[in-house]
């Protein structure tokens, strides 16, 4: 399978100029796969620059799955790059015109939940509702107005748009680093996350954010590395489709979000008892000793080394998937980690 040209699934404008650059972390091996099956097509001019300052060949990197999901839905790249471009434009509101979109809504009287949350149960499909449900009351009853207004400015950008061919893209979250979409394809659904272009504070980019082609290529070594454990303990990965620097799908994980004080929450603690938080990180720190792909890299746990909870979906066949296992932080925290 080629490309014309290559995929413009890139987010430019994080991106610049420099045809001169190499690519970064990705190794083929003969025939132009990696280990993993992954292939790499390049931008022939446009480069970015990592969490560590060094600047990589930009373009996209695909993984068998996600060949096969190109194959049988033509054009999808070209689909979801014009929807991302159509959603972004009502993400990208300043702070000061969110805040009089606040009072507005607050002079009206509009911080009625059940109302706010009937908004979201219109535009999210009800099963990928269920995952977040328990962890939007909780943070709702803890932390009152201040969620209520995060809520609401997520709810003025979220909506579905229909880009063609029995598929639909719609705003889920925002996050530290990133905004999250589902792309919808007549019943499958994917989980498209975009680098924030409207983040300023340096040292929320210096503590969180990396390349998704990097997030790819480290869970991928996981998966291969760690295999008997995680079917031991009945543990999986998401599984990628592609990434580029800013921009990457992976497909939906149906399940239930686990909580510390929820119905599934004790799950965690087995696998702490079995020695799984261990060995996964002891294996995360001798990559990260010894290969520049997991610098800075740690495994992301509470305070008490416990593994966070809400990092994982328990499935209907009892398994859970780790969906966000890694953490970059800065080389201060990082190496005060084993």
């Amino acid at each position: 399978m080629g490309f014309e040209k290559p995929p413009q699934i890139l987010n430019q404008r994080n991106l610049e100029t420099n045809p001169e650059v190499s690519i970064r972390h990705f190794k083929p091996l003969e025939g132009g796969r990696d280990r993993f099956g992954n292939r790499f097509f390049k931008s022939p001019e446009l480069a970015f620059t990592d969490r560590e300052g060094e600047k990589s060949k930009a373009g996209l990197l695909l993984s068998k799955t996600g060949e096969e999901f190109i194959k049988n839905n033509p054009g999808i790249l070209r689909k979801l790059e014009e929807g991302l471009i159509e959603l972004e434009k009502t993400a990208d509101v300043s702070e000061e015109e969110r805040e009089k979109r606040f009072e507005r809504e607050r002079k009206r009287g509009g911080w009625d939940m059940s109302r706010k949350r009937s908004i979201v149960e219109r535009v999210v499909p009800a099963d990928i509702m269920e995952i977040f449900s328990d962890l939007y009351r909780g943070v709702t009853r803890n932390l009152g107005d201040q969620v209520r207004h995060i809520k609401d400015k997520a709810e003025e950008k979220m909506r579905v748009l229909d880009i063609g061919e029995g598929a639909t893209l719609s705003y889920l979250f925002e996050g530290a680093q990133s905004r999250v979409y589902v792309l919808d394809i007549k019943g499958d659904r994917y989980i498209i996350k975009v680098k924030r272009g409207d983040i300023s504070d340096d040292a929320l980019r210096e503590h969180y954010a990396q390349p998704y082609i990097n997030e790819m290529l480290q869970l991928q070594e996981m998966r291969t590395d760690l295999h008997d454990l995680m079917e031991q303990n009945h543990v999986s990965l998401p599984e990628f489709l592609f990434t580029s620097s800013e921009v990457s799908c992976v497909k939906f994980e149906e399940g239930k979000m686990v909580l510390q004080h929820g119905d599934y929450g004790e799950l965690i603690h087995q696998l702490d008892r079995k020695g799984f938080n261990k060995k996964v990180v002891e294996y995360v720190g001798e990559k990260r000793r010894t290969e520049p792909l997991w610098s800075n890299i740690i495994v992301d746990r509470e305070k008490n080394d416990q593994l966070k909870y809400d990092n994982f979906i328990f499935k209907p066949d009892g398994h859970l998937v780790w969906i966000d296992p890694l953490l970059y932080y800065n080389r201060e925290l990082a190496f005060s980690k084993p």
